[in-house]
């Protein structure tokens, strides 16, 4: 199954934030069967000086992490580029404080098609939220 790139031919960049490297390297491989170009960053701090430094058209991040949790990344992140998608991912649905910055949630355990799936399904809204601009 393939799903939709954006009007570009070039891959989709995609930010993934968690402290734990073993999810970093799970999601990375995932979305790289999918010819996306995927760019680890161990913490919420490292994530957002790899998004000020290089341009991403999706980021997704773990909600618990020590510094700069995903709750306040999501918000750096929307401050400076707010038609970027942001997905969560956390496995305390129940925790997340303010669903704003959020374009999708993302449940832990979860399958490689419901990642797949929610990716698609937040870089369609992004375009078409880009193009209305």
């Amino acid at each position: 199954m393939h799903f939709p790139e954006s009007l570009s031919e070039a891959p989709l960049r995609i930010l993934v934030v968690d402290d734990e490297p073993a999810m970093c390297a799970l999601i990375k491989i995932i979305l790289q069967r999918e010819d996306r170009q995927v760019i680890t960053a161990p913490g919420g701090v490292e994530g957002l000086r790899r998004f000020q430094q290089q341009p991403f058209d999706l980021v997704i991040t773990d909600r618990a992490m020590p510094g700069l949790g995903g709750e306040e990344l999501a918000r750096a992140i929307k401050n400076q580029s707010p038609h970027t998608p942001i997905i969560l991912i956390t496995g305390l649905m129940s925790a997340v404080v303010d669903p704003t910055p959020f374009d999708g949630f993302l449940a832990k355990p979860f399958t490689g098609a419901q990642l797949h799936h929610l990716v698609a399904a937040s870089l369609s809204d992004s375009l078409t939220v880009s193009h209305r601009s």
